[in-house]
């Protein structure tokens, strides 16, 4: 069962670059770079590790949740894994990036380039707190957009800031801008 999880995610994986190669935008582009260059290892959730699930409670919304997947994690790594996976759609720890099995391609395309933002990312100073988490968030969520060439508009600005909002139930800032960072590589 495994093996063949394995290959219907590897599958998936091969669909997401022919995806963002035929997208061909700069943020893609420094998606797939930062993919060749092996900077990241991609992963399903299957192939969690401890430390790493360790980790990824830390993001899990309700506390309640949280704590109960911890107490399991010893003794149930794969309900904790299938919980993860419903969570959320992909993660990064360090360099490792795990996204969700069930994903079709054109979400999968999105979450990995939403994943490696968070990498390029992961050197650049955040606020503490819910400020830092929205930056971060909203950051990634505006590489979704813009991988597949969307122009993000102030009014959509002002959506995507929304939904971050709501998701990460952090409050929405007074003055909605472009959070700084990175959103490609640069170019060499």
């Amino acid at each position: 069962m495994y093996l063949r999880s394995q290959a219907v995610w590897q599958k998936k994986l091969d669909e997401a670059i022919t995806l963002l190669k035929k997208w061909g935008t700069y943020v893609a582009e420094s998606t797939l770079k930062i993919i060749a260059s092996k900077e990241v290892v991609i992963m399903p959730f299957s192939d969690f590790t401890l430390p790493d699930i360790d980790s990824a409670l830390d993001w899990v919304s309700s506390k309640a949740k949280r704590l109960k997947l911890k107490k399991l994690v010893k003794h149930q790594k794969n309900k904790v894994i299938k919980e993860l996976e419903v969570e959320f759609r992909g993660l990064c720890i360090e360099n490792r990036i795990y996204i969700d099995s069930n994903l079709d391609p054109v979400k999968f395309a999105k979450t990995l380039t939403h994943e490696v933002n968070h990498y390029l990312n992961r050197d650049e100073p955040l606020p503490e707190g819910d400020a830092g988490v929205y930056q971060n968030e909203l950051r990634a969520y505006i590489s979704e957009k813009l991988v597949y060439g969307r122009p993000i508009t102030k009014q959509y600005l002002k959506t995507l800031a929304e939904k971050v909002s709501q998701i990460y139930k952090v409050p929405l800032p007074e003055k909605i801008t472009f959070p700084r960072g990175k959103y490609t590589v640069s170019r060499r």
